[in-house]
């Protein structure tokens, strides 16, 4: 962690983040906003100090490469959900949504490397429903898609990535995402 960060984040009880941690592993994300919210209120800690744990620690598993990827992603995800709901810091408002589209987008992926389709092709639908101008988003739905032999639903993600691309000048990328929406 930062020193700044750190320094800040201090304030922090040991037991009210370890209780975050645990409600927020078990996915119980609305408990564990209450909690925080409950903590700002007779504790003392600001709700931008708990903004910037949750994004901390939400990055922090989203980045580490041990354990089980999917419980991983899915306690981004919460952290992320959480922060969301607590924050009030103008300046967080714009990043929260997209650290939550990228917390459901790499939970999708790693759902669809396990082979759990129908629980990544719903992550990856928030995903894209969050953040619809992503061409990676349609990209991997479409590679998803294509996995449970749903050609008609692969074709038309690979399409809009295909369109994507191109509009931003990756047209290597376009050309592999044409290419896909014609198997």
């Amino acid at each position: 962690m930062s020193g700044r960060l750190f320094e800040r984040l201090t304030h922090l009880n040991k037991e009210d983040v370890s209780e975050a941690i645990r409600l927020l592993t078990a996915g119980e994300i609305k408990k564990a906003k209450e909690f925080i919210l409950q903590t700002v209120e007779s504790k003392g800690p600001t709700r931008e100090e708990w903004t910037q744990f949750l994004l901390y620690i939400g990055i922090k598993a989203g980045d580490q490469e041990r354990g089980d990827p999917i419980q991983r992603h899915a306690f981004a995800l919460c952290c992320f959900e959480a922060a969301s709901d607590v924050n009030t810091a103008e300046e967080r408002r714009a990043i929260i949504p997209d650290l939550v589209a990228s917390a459901h987008y790499n939970l999708g992926n790693a759902l669809s490397d396990s082979g759990d389709y129908p629980e990544a092709i719903r992550e990856l639908r928030e995903a894209v429903k969050m953040k619809p101008d992503n061409p990676s988003y349609h990209n991997n739905l479409g590679i998803v898609f294509l996995s449970t032999y749903d050609y008609v639903q692969a074709k038309s993600q690979f399409d809009a990535a295909r369109e994507m691309f191109s509009r931003i000048g990756l047209e290597k990328w376009a050309t592999r995402s044409k290419g896909l929406s014609h198997l």
